[in-house]
Parts: C-alpha cells; structure tokens; sequence
C-alpha cells in the first residue's frame, strides 16, 4: 500500500501532466481548493470516496489498499461565510489581547468568555472589525475590569484555533527570531488562517508546527517580499483599508484608466471580481502592504497582454508617495515575472504623470514610444498621450 504522500504526489504530478487547473480538478471531483491541495500535499483528511472520485477523473491506477480516512476526526461545522469572518475575528482578538497582557490564548478566552464578551464581539463584529488593535485591546479591557460573568458560551471551536494559532505565533517568532506583534501581522498576512475556516482540510488536528509549513509555503510560493513591503494576494477584507487608502482618491486615480470608488461597495464589488479573476492563470495581481503592520497601501498587476508579453498597472496611496516604495514594490514584481519565464515586460503612463514616470525609469524600463489615445478609457473620455516603455529580460 502506497503512503498518503506517495499517492498525494502521483496525484499531483498526474495533474501537471495533463495542463490540469487546480481549481477545475477540484470542481470536477466535489471538494473545494484547500482539500485537493491537502490530498496532493499528504496531509489532512479525506474520505475513500473522494480518494476515488479523484484517480477515476485523473483515469489513474494506485494502490490505495486499506487507506483510511486518518486518525482524526473531522470537524463537522458548516459555517457560513460571515461565521467564519466572525470567528476569525474572535480569534484574532484573543489572540492580540493575550498577547498584550502577556498571559496564554487558552486563558483569555475562557475569561472573556466567562465574562460574556466572546458573544459581544460577535455581535458588534460588523462595526468593531475594523477598529486598530489598539482601540479593540482597549475595549476588552475595560468590559473585563467591569467583569459581568455570566454563564459562558460552549464554543471549543473557537478555544482550540485560539490556541493553536497562538502556538504558531510563537514558533514564528522563535525561528525568525521575530517579535510576537511581527510573527503576528505576518501570520495574519498568510492564507493559513483561510485553510482553517475551511474544516475540510482538518488542520484543526494538525500541530503548530504543520502551521508552521504551510505558513512558509505560503511566502515562499505565494507572496513577493521586500525590504520593506510585503506583496500578497487580494482579500475581501481588503475592501475598507483599499477604498480608505487609494481607491476613493482622485489625486491617486487622476492618471488611472478608472475613477475614484463613490462608497465601498463599489470596492467590495472590484475585490469579488478579482478574487474570481484569480482562477484564471493570467491572472497575475498583489495587493502592496507594509511589513512593518501589513496595512494595505496600493495594489500592482499585469493589466493586459500584448504578444504575450505582460502590461502592468499600479497605484499606491499618496500617503506613501516619494518614499521609494513604489519603485520598491514594481522592482520585485518585475523580477517576479522575470523567474515566471516572461522575457519582456510592458508599461505605460500618462505623460503629465511625472511621478509614474520616474518610477518607470528608475525602474530601469526603456522608453519605445508614445501613444495618442482619444479616450483614456472607456470611464475617462478625454484624450490623452502615454509614454509606452519596455524591460527586457
């Protein structure tokens, strides 16, 4: 009988050969994204009969002989997709307030809870999200000096991710020889806490250090890293701090092909639809953060294709301007693009866009010719004329 990691790695080696999406494996097999990668990767738990579903559609033959499910038991919840918002919430209010007061998740919890304040952030999670840590520390506080105990919530759910993810803080700063608040910021950067919303993958029996691995897969696979800024994959909850810090500007999208964003709707509408784009293998888009916090503060990606070759797009708050962090971020995502096989890159700019432009150039892209375009788009139907430039590998 093959191990799981054996079968997980035909498996996915059988899919490359066969130029199969993952996503379109796991649509045809009926499990979501994070379970195939599991199945691929020899972790987590799932069941024979998608153990089957699977090498049938890959028209495979292995030997899964006895293979059994797994030694742990899968969570059985079926969350809706604001329970899971709120309870990630919860937990990464614990998570933070613990650590301010240097005392362990599993302890706060079960004061907070204790004192009925686990159901209060639940229910003013739509107005308390997205306040600083510093704001909700502060309310925790206090509601705990008041103490109303009543009788707590059974929710070890919640406990057993607080801790867990707590453990793995801890082994991330440890390694990196980080501060808690940056392990922190960077772990809450990571899809890890996304694959924990989705039990399918039952990393709730995994331990800290299974997080760990998957916590370093994720920078290493799915996230550019510079200096001083982290580049990662859109979220929905990147709505409020995208239209809070570029997207309702219109000095920052005064050269831009659309316009500022009249209410975050409007945002959230544009982050569901890139978050659908993201299927798609062309798809190539980060959202810009500081390290130091992961504050969102702009977003770069490859806005068209031509011959090919990848056109690229960026915009950063003006809060951010002529610090050197847009040369920064469009440097690394060149280079990225670079070791994806691409041998030449693309860009534009508005002429009167001297900012855009030296950034280009700095970014050592050489100037080809400009562009007289009757609508600057098809929001924007004044005329204008571009700067084209180039980047050859």
């Amino acid at each position: 009988m093959e191990s799981k990691f054996e079968i997980g790695q035909k498996l996915k080696n059988k899919r490359l050969e066969l130029n199969l999406r993952m996503d379109d494996v796991a649509k045809e097999v009926g499990v979501t994204r994070s379970t195939l990668w599991a199945i691929e990767n020899g972790s987590g738990n799932y069941t024979i009969d998608t153990l089957l579903r699977l090498v049938s559609f890959l028209n495979m033959s292995i030997d899964i002989g006895a293979q059994k499910q797994g030694t742990r038991k899968r969570a059985t919840r079926t969350n809706s997709a604001l329970d899971k918002k709120i309870n990630r919430f919860i937990v990464m209010c614990v998570e933070q307030y613990a650590s301010s007061v240097n005392q362990s998740s599993g302890t706060i919890y079960n004061e907070l809870n204790k004192a009925g304040i686990i159901d209060e952030l639940k229910e003013d999670y739509e107005d308390m999200h997205g306040m600083s840590t510093y704001s909700i520390n502060e309310y925790i506080g206090k509601r705990l000096d008041a103490d109303v105990s009543q009788e707590p919530t059974n929710d070890n759910h919640i406990l057993s991710k607080t801790i867990l993810i707590s453990q793995t803080i801890e082994l991330i700063a440890k390694k990196y020889k980080l501060s808690i608040e940056e392990s922190r910021n960077r772990f809450y950067q990571s899809d890890v806490i996304e694959m924990l919303d989705d039990d399918e993958t039952g990393l709730y029996g995994e331990s800290a250090l299974y997080l760990l691995s998957l916590y370093e897969n994720y920078f290493k696979n799915k996230c550019i890293e510079t200096e001083r800024l982290l580049l990662r994959k859109p979220r929905i909850e990147d709505a409020k701090p995208m239209f809070d810090n570029w997207a309702n500007d219109p000095e920052v999208t005064k050269y831009l092909t659309w316009n500022p964003h009249e209410n975050i709707e409007v945002t959230k509408t544009i982050i569901t639809c890139w978050l659908e784009e993201e299927k798609d293998s062309k798809t190539i888009r980060f959202i810009i953060t500081l390290k130091d916090g992961g504050e969102p503060i702009g977003s770069i990606d490859v806005v068209n294709y031509i011959d090919d070759n990848p056109e690229i797009g960026y915009c950063l708050s003006k809060k951010y301007w002529n610090q050197g962090l847009m040369t920064e971020a469009c440097k690394a995502f060149v280079k990225y693009l670079f070791n994806k096989g691409f041998n030449k890159v693309l860009i534009k700019a508005v002429v009167e866009n001297i900012g855009s432009n030296r950034v280009i150039e700095k970014c050592g892209f050489k100037f080809t010719h400009q562009e007289h375009l009757k609508h600057q788009s098809s929001f924007k139907l004044n005329p204008v004329t571009v700067n084209c430039y180039e980047l050859v590998k």
